[in-house]
């Protein structure tokens, strides 16, 4: 046994003093007041003047973000029809420890987002409430002589997508915070005009998991294709075609010249559920099915739609998302599918995948993992279902 008054039992009572019973009540009322003092110490950068996690100087933060009335979630970009509204939120914070003075927050927009009149509004968290704010064409904004340190404000307006003349891009929505005490911060949203690139539905934003606000998004139940991954980009146009004999010409959308390679064409649709793990039962896909439309009369553009559903009780998120792709000819064509073609694969996972009915053509049929339940659980990896299908001329029929 080791001996606990030698040079181990010495080293040990520098590192914790020995009570000394010679104290009494001085020493333990000395000795709280010297815990409590070092503990209002430590906290004192994170509760001084209100505003957690800083002191000292203001530390100002800009978050500009976009959504499509009346659907309730904001994000960094949505798309839109021309036409449609959309509605322009600017959130400034002072993180920092004192009041910034001259602050200043203006919000401009793309010229094919058209302001519409005495829509800018300020919110405030405090008694405040809502007041109208200024804008021109273009342009709204807003500023304060003083604002105060754990202040946040937020300012919305409201735009319409008019005629875009490049028919296709990004619309850009950029924001600039300024105060005298810090740098200028910006930030900014964006508008995809829905004609120019895919046609996915219904309009959503996009959620970013690796944000403090997608991990939040994603935390509210079963979402369907709604992230950017890092596997495809943008989940909300998960539907796309590919020339069977010319995989690495990748899945594309439009598919141009469609009769090439014998038209032999894969239909490739991604099915996700973007919760996490952590979400567990409430984050699961219920009722899961996936149907593919395929258009019955012959054009030089050919659109098929896929659309994916769940059956969980309605939530802040939409239980049916769809996509299309176009398939292009010079001369007017036809689609087939091939019977008992369609598979469905796990992403990433070395599976020769199992078959699906030819009912996915019409009435559409559940999806799953180990069984095609209809259950799409949160925290796992992608889904992956092609189908075969066959473009003619028009006046010719697909080989036996």
């Amino acid at each position: 046994m080791a001996d606990s008054g030698g040079k181990a039992g010495r080293l040990l009572s520098r590192i914790r003093p020995v009570a000394r019973p010679t104290w009494g009540f001085v020493g333990a009322v000395a000795t709280l007041t010297g815990f409590i003092t070092g503990v209002i110490l430590i906290l004192d950068p994170f509760v001084k003047d209100g505003a957690p996690g800083y002191s000292g100087p203001p530390h100002m933060s800009l978050e500009v973000r976009v959504k499509t009335p009346p659907y309730p979630v904001f994000g960094d970009e949505v798309a839109a029809a021309h036409g449609s509204d959309v509605q322009v939120e600017a959130v400034v914070r002072n993180l920092g420890g004192s009041t910034a003075t001259n602050a200043f927050v203006e919000l401009r927009l793309a010229r094919w987002l058209q302001l519409l009149p005495n829509t800018c509004r300020l919110h405030s968290d405090d008694s405040s409430g809502s007041v109208p704010c200024a804008q021109v064409p273009g342009y709204a904004g807003h500023r304060w002589k003083n604002f105060d340190a754990g202040k946040r404000v937020r300012i919305q307006v409201k735009a319409r997508v008019i005629a875009f003349a490049k028919s296709n891009g990004w619309l850009p929505i950029s924001g600039r915070l300024n105060v005298e005490e810090a740098p200028d911060v910006t930030d900014e949203a964006r508008v995809l005009v829905k004609d120019s690139w895919g046609t996915f539905f219904p309009d959503r934003p996009l959620i970013r998991p690796r944000s403090a606000q997608g991990r939040a998004q994603l935390r509210v139940g079963p979402i369907l294709n709604s992230a950017r991954m890092d596997t495809i980009g943008d989940e909300r146009t998960f539907f796309g075609a590919y020339h069977i004999r010319r995989p690495r010409l990748g899945i594309r959308d439009p598919l141009p010249d469609a009769l090439s390679h014998k038209g032999y064409i894969i239909l490739s649709a991604y099915i996700h559920n973007d919760a996490p793990a952590s979400a567990g039962e409430r984050g699961t896909a219920r009722g899961a099915r996936l149907k593919i439309s395929l258009p019955t009369s012959s054009g030089t553009v050919l659109r098929a739609v896929a659309s994916v559903s769940i059956d969980n009780p309605p939530g802040s998120w939409p239980h049916v998302v769809g996509d299309s792709v176009d398939l292009t000819a010079k001369t007017p064509i036809k689609l087939e599918y091939f019977r008992h073609s369609a598979r469905i694969y796990r992403w990433a996972v070395a599976d020769k995948g199992r078959p699906l009915p030819d009912s996915i053509f019409t009435k559409g049929v559940p999806i799953g993992y180990e069984r095609m339940d209809g259950r799409l659980p949160p925290g796992r990896e992608p889904l992956l279902v092609e189908v075969w299908v066959y473009a003619q001329p028009a006046d010719k029929t697909k080989p036996s």
